[in-house]
């Protein structure tokens, strides 16, 4: 994959530093004049150019950022790793840009300074200075979250036998508790090591015999608490979309995790 070194970009954070830089920034001998350098010269793949009123930093085919006379900022970000670091380089100071495989987020600091607060946003999305030197975000983006309904699949648990399943498990670990075992062998080994996923599901649907066969081959019973949960979820589709505004750095990737977990 190709990145950019984007600590070697100019650092343009608004109309005015834009309209500078362009300003005292030579253009390439035998190029276009209107067409400079927005890094080092021989990053010739970025550069920033006067479009009417705007200018407008681009990279290789893409208009990345423009600044407008009127303070704002437009941005098109992309689904690239170097795209997406020039748009970090570019966006004011008091925010952030981030990109994960649920979308794109832009970032405010909190008001008590102990965090981010992220919002989404679509691809092309912009920025708004206001009069307290705040940021206004356009084109910001519902947070859909996807999550356990925890009604339905405690219904599900019950249908399944998986309670039953839970009580054997534990009663099983009681009786011969993984402290017992030599240390490679406790939690820190992966249940998978032992037996694979499917079996795992066969094995609980075979009932007392079948959890018999997990109690023997698993250090550790509990361990298959967790598969055959997310297996009956899957199975039942027990889950649902709840709508969230904006969510800390933290949550966002907590977020991401379970829409991939879920999809």
């Amino acid at each position: 994959m190709y990145s950019v070194n984007s600590w070697k970009l100019a650092n343009i954070r608004s109309f005015d530093q834009a309209k500078n830089y362009w300003e005292k920034t030579k253009p390439w001998r035998g190029k276009d004049p209107n067409v400079r350098p927005a890094g080092t010269r021989r990053q010739v793949y970025t550069t920033i150019r006067k479009e009417g009123d705007d200018y407008v930093i681009r990279y290789h085919k893409t208009d990345v950022v423009r600044f407008h006379p009127n303070g704002s900022m437009t941005f098109q970000a992309y689904s690239s790793l170097s795209t997406n670091n020039i748009v970090r380089r570019f966006t004011p100071g008091g925010m952030v840009f981030d990109y994960t495989s649920y979308g794109f987020f832009v970032g405010t600091l909190n008001t008590a300074g102990n965090g981010w607060r992220m919002q989404k946003v679509s691809q092309v999305f912009k920025l708004h200075p206001q009069t307290d030197g705040s940021w206004m975000i356009e084109g910001t983006l519902p947070m859909i979250q996807t999550i356990v309904d925890k009604k339905a699949a405690n219904k599900v648990y019950k249908d399944e036998g998986y309670k039953d399943f839970a009580a054997f498990m534990r009663a099983a670990e009681k009786l011969n508790p993984p402290e017992d075992l030599p240390h490679w062998k406790r939690y820190t080994q992966h249940w998978t090591a032992h037996m694979g996923e499917w079996e795992l599901i066969s094995q609980f649907q075979c009932g007392l015999e079948g959890w018999s066969a997990i109690v023997d081959k698993l250090p550790c019973p509990t361990q298959a608490l967790a598969v055959v949960r997310e297996h009956l979820i899957r199975k039942h589709a027990c889950t649902k979309k709840v709508e969230v505004e904006c969510t800390t750095w933290t949550n966002l990737r907590n977020v991401a995790k379970s829409e991939s977990k879920w999809r």
